[in-house]
């Protein structure tokens, strides 16, 4: 069996609003436990618990990042024995398939002292409008972003040579994908590598490729076509049967940022702000479909436009994080209050329980 950890996010605060692939990153496996509770009941430090126990047994782990906070677990998936545990509650709530068969909800509920929570009702009723309130103030800066980079992908549009970009889509396809098919059946899973927190972007791109011996970088600027090659990469996968983890944007869900196919050990992924990396190995490839595609002189003709448009941009992005650490702060307001309603010898018996029922599931990859 491999020992890692791959790092990810199912679910986004986008442009759209929010966005889950959670329960699509759920299918196939045996046993899904759903934990049920309140903010600050110990799900996210039970499932880093369970999590670690079997990292240390040798098997293999997905962590599934909660996307208001990267510090926070909205699940995780112990490969070898096809078994996730799973935060349960709202925006992500799962609805199960097979309940009993499949999904078992674990109640948390069982360790908070409710006539401790009921002194709070109103306290906990207030900030949870407050925060409903936050997020949709997020989500309409995210879309007059969203417009604004529409208008940053346009000066590139107009300046693009399509024939020279169709030329380096199909160089790409051809390296990438083999031209031998997989005897399976080509699957896409939908993710997303990184999301915008209280504290800026965040991305695992380092942690999810690490074991990929080829890496394309691409470069490029909005409306280069960076998004339509990878999509263009993915169904050819999907189409030869291979597994394919396709990367959406966190902020424009609609657009990719990474394709990895690690049947064929090879990703390729948008290298540019705010998830910009440069090469560390010899096998890395940088692919710069700006010097591919776009005509030159079109960054310094567009120079007073392009700043205005990214200060607009910017400025928007930046009150969206402002919402989310205000978020961040009520939450925590929140979780003190069931923290201190809590009794976390109970949530330990849970923890060590599920430990040793998941112990039994059989190790089937």
């Amino acid at each position: 069996m491999t020992k890692r950890i791959y790092k990810y996010f199912t679910c986004a605060n986008s442009s759209v609003g929010f966005v889950s692939f959670f329960e699509q990153n759920l299918d196939g496996l045996e046993n899904i436990y759903i934990l049920k509770g309140g903010p600050g009941t110990g799900k996210s430090t039970m499932m880093k618990k369970i999590g670690d126990y079997f990292l240390s047994q040798g098997e293999n782990i997905d962590h599934i990042y909660c996307s208001s906070d990267s510090n926070s677990l909205d699940g995780i998936i112990i490969n070898n024995r096809k078994t996730a545990v799973v935060d349960g509650t709202s925006p992500h709530v799962i609805e199960p398939k097979a309940p009993g068969a499949v999904e078992e909800y674990i109640n948390l509920g069982k360790a908070w002292d409710r006539n401790k929570l009921k002194q709070h009702k109103s306290e906990i009723l207030d900030i949870k409008q407050q925060i409903s309130k936050l997020y949709n103030g997020i989500y309409s800066n995210l879309s007059k972003a969203k417009t604004v980079h529409d208008d940053w992908e346009k000066i590139y549009l107009d300046n693009i040579d399509y024939n020279s970009l169709d030329s380096a889509a199909i160089e790409l396809c051809n390296k990438i994908v083999d031209s031998e098919k997989s005897n399976d059946n080509g699957k896409i899973i939908d993710r997303f590598f990184g999301a915008l927190t209280p504290n800026g972007s965040v991305n695992y791109i380092e942690n999810l490729t690490s074991d990929l011996s080829k890496r394309y970088f691409i470069k490029g600027r909005p409306g280069t076509g960076k998004s339509t090659i990878m999509k263009k990469i993915a169904n050819l996968a999907k189409n030869n049967g291979y597994k394919t983890e396709v990367y959406h944007c966190s902020f424009d869900p609609d657009s990719l940022d990474m394709v990895i196919i690690r049947d064929l050990d090879v990703c390729i992924f948008d290298s540019t702000s705010p998830h910009e990396l440069f090469p560390s190995r010899t096998s890395d490839e940088i692919v710069d479909l700006y010097q591919t595609a776009v005509k030159p002189g079109t960054d310094e003709e567009n120079s007073a436009r392009l700043s205005a448009i990214q200060n607009r941009y910017d400025k928007l992005n930046s009150q969206a994080r402002c919402f989310l650490s205000n978020i961040h702060t009520l939450h925590d307001e929140l979780e003190s209050i069931y923290i201190n309603a809590m009794n976390f010898d109970v949530i330990n018996s849970i923890t060590s329980e599920l430990i040793n029922n998941i112990e039994d599931c059989p190790i089937v990859c």
